[in-house]
Formats: C-alpha cells, structure tokens, sequence
C-alpha cells in the first residue's frame, strides 16, 4: 500500500473509531487532514502539561478499565494530533488510556497521528463534545 494510501486508511479507521464517541460535525475535521497509521509512541511524546485539567485525572476507575483493556487486548488506539512542526502530541481523545500506559509502567501507547497546522481549528474542541460529556 502506499503512503497515501496508508493516509487514507487510517483516516477512514480514525473516523470509524471517533464516530462510536463524537457526533459528526465534531469529527468532521478528522476527514480533512493527514493520518499516519496507528503506531506505538513513546509517552514522552504526548503534551501533559494540562493532565490536572483531565477528566481522567480524577477518574482512577475508568483508568483501571482502560488498564484491563490494554491487558485483554481490547484498547483502541489513541487519537492525537501534531500541530505544525510541534515536537508534542496532543491528545484528543485517549486521556485515560495513556494514564493507564503509565499505570502498566508502559513507556508506549498504541496511537494514531494526525497533522493539523495551528492549534486554533476544530480539532481542539473535539473532546468537548464526547457522548456523556469529556473523558478518554
């Protein structure tokens, strides 16, 4: 397959994935911008900056679910995106899973990557409208 190709794919899977958790006009964005398929990303890479903000923060039991998923085999992958040449990630929807990685002690986390140009668009309030408000 080629790297379009692969773009494509995991645009679609991205889409797939979010649309179980999001309306469509939350996701829409999703459709527009470039996806690398899902890969395993150091923890370091992600911006945690704001974690006290996280709804997963004070939430120990939906991490300690998302713990037994990462186990069963079950765990999506995290939806993040790289705004410009940003050596961070942000995550837009994964917040209890990377919490769960660093529970496991995993320094890795299964994740999906998208290419957005500035941190102004709609990707920045996709987590705002999750079914049964934020979490992740």
């Amino acid at each position: 397959m080629s790297k379009s190709a692969d773009s494509i794919a995991a645009r679609e899977q991205v889409y797939k994935q979010l649309s179980r958790r999001f309306p469509p006009d939350a996701i829409a964005w999703v459709k527009t911008v470039r996806w690398d398929p899902a890969a395993k990303i150091d923890l370091d890479e992600f911006d945690t900056s704001d974690r006290s903000d996280w709804a997963a923060a004070s939430e120990p039991k939906q991490v300690e679910r998302e713990v037994s998923k990462w186990q069963d085999g079950t765990a999506a992958p995290a939806v993040a995106i790289r705004i410009g040449a940003s050596p961070q990630l942000i995550i837009v929807d994964g917040h209890h899973r990377l919490m769960a990685r660093e529970h496991m002690h995993k320094r890795r986390m299964l994740t999906w990557v998208g290419y957005v140009p500035n941190n102004t668009g709609p990707w920045m309030e996709t987590h705002l409208s999750q079914f049964g408000g934020p979490s992740g």
